[in-house]
């Protein structure tokens, strides 16, 4: 019985959760700590260096830009060589890129490693190439399966902040990047290369480990038995081309919708530790409500995964940036006026709002594109989106040095979330004539 069950599960398990589990892992590593770590660096290597905030702030915008525009040579790549050597590449320059790090001496120094070199590894090796990746091996559980690679980068910032703060205590804030740069090398490049394929028909599968119509399937039976089940047709995509994908109006108004709605994400990741400590937290305090941010954005991506799952991924967007828009209320009241449990209710809900926002804008793009192109489509959108992304630390870090208050910065964000779900709301799934071969059945 033991045997047959092994035998059972074996037959029965989809590798696409393998891909799933490296993209984990490659978020973790490499997505997570450049995002989470830059922050958590902010203080000891913005005053070693002698750099004011809006400066600092602005080697993150540099190094999101640079991501953006790589993306248009990346997406067709992927489409047809797969993630695998990118995902290799990238692991292995952004390990050296935080080993580099420790080396730093000046802002020159800090804009070639951060803003280049780093840049070009965690873009090779996560975000656009994992999302890609999957979305290409899942079609029905897409919103799980890319919800569940991305709680990788949210980990981090709940691991990080503790064990970032003693290596920085116990090594220095140098020798801790190394540390960091090193792990990199010996975890994700070793994984990259033996386990991620392409997709799911290079391996003779279907997405979401769906069979053929009328494939018989068979199964064990309470009383031990062998039986047999008619699996249904795996679902089918309609495929868009880059070129027929941008004679579209819902891929602009998706462009302008995540790019307002989702701006201040970077800005919440790199300012919050500084934030909480200015308006008097002690650095412990700062790092737990850092943690407890990060832990309810790891904890919720499945959630976020299985409401675009279930209610279609238009209307979740809509909610989700009318949401966001809600918590950066929040936190201009908490600049206003400080209070201890206002810090920890801001953390919260934006842990809430930072763990769909991955998931949330990646599924949107391939249930309304396809998978078949969507590193080509969803590369014409990045530079765009990318480039709204890197505003907000410039913005956050200017509002500061100015005004000794983040919070005109954070009001600003508000309006741009609640656009950003308005324009999402304007946003149709695009459809192709009826004499098109696919058919769209996975967009709501």
């Amino acid at each position: 019985m033991l045997a047959k069950a092994i035998s059972l599960a074996r037959r029965q398990f989809y590798f696409g959760w393998v891909i799933v589990a490296v993209g984990f892992a490659s978020q973790f590593m490499v997505y997570g700590v450049q995002a989470w770590g830059t922050g958590l660096f902010f203080k000891p290597m913005s005053e070693e260096l002698g750099l004011n905030r809006a400066t600092f702030s602005s080697v993150l915008s540099l190094s999101t830009i640079i991501s953006g525009g790589l993306a248009p040579f990346l997406g067709p790549l992927i489409d047809r060589r797969g993630v695998r050597g990118l995902m290799i590449f990238g692991a292995a320059v952004t390990g050296a890129g935080f080993v580099a790090l420790s080396f730093v001496q000046d802002l020159g120094d800090f804009y070639l490693v951060r803003g280049l070199v780093v840049s070009v590894g965690y873009t090779c090796a996560a975000g656009l190439t994992v999302s890609v990746a999957i979305s290409n091996w899942f079609i029905r559980k897409r919103g799980k399966a890319v919800a569940m690679a991305a709680m990788g980068s949210s980990l981090t910032g709940t691991v990080l902040p503790t064990v970032g703060t003693y290596l920085i205590l116990t090594f220095g804030w140098r020798r801790a990047w190394a540390i960091l740069g090193i792990a990199v090398w010996l975890v994700i490049v070793p994984l990259a290369a033996l386990f991620v394929k392409r997709r799911p028909e290079d391996c003779g599968l279907l997405p979401d480990g769906d069979s053929p119509l009328g494939d018989v399937v068979l199964e064990s039976s309470a009383d031990g038995r062998a039986a047999g089940r008619l699996r249904p047709a795996p679902l089918a995509e309609e495929t868009w081309t880059r070129s027929e994908a941008m004679r579209t109006s819902a891929l602009w108004l998706t462009i302008a919708a995540f790019g307002f709605g989702i701006m201040g994400t970077n800005a919440l990741v790199l300012h919050s530790f500084p934030f909480f400590t200015d308006i008097g937290l002690p650095q412990e305090a700062a790092a737990a409500a850092v943690s407890l941010l990060a832990l309810l954005s790891f904890s919720c991506k499945l959630a976020w995964g299985a409401v675009i799952d279930k209610y279609g991924v238009r209307g979740s967007s809509v909610a989700f940036l009318a949401f966001t828009a809600f918590v950066w209320t929040t936190f201009v009241v908490l600049a206003h006026w400080p209070s201890f449990w206002l810090v920890y209710l801001s953390a919260t809900l934006g842990g809430l709002a930072l763990g769909g926002t991955m998931t949330m804008q990646e599924v949107f793009w391939a249930n309304y594109f396809g998978r078949l192109s969507l590193g080509a489509v969803r590369s014409v959108a990045f530079p765009f989106s990318l480039t709204f992304s890197a505003l907000s630390p410039v913005i956050a870090g200017w509002t500061y040095d100015t005004f000794h208050s983040y919070q005109y910065a954070f009001a600003w964000f508000t309006v741009a979330s609640a656009l950003g779900s308005f324009l999402i709301y304007l946003s149709r799934p695009p459809r192709k004539r009826l004499n098109q071969k696919m058919v769209r059945l996975t967009s709501q």
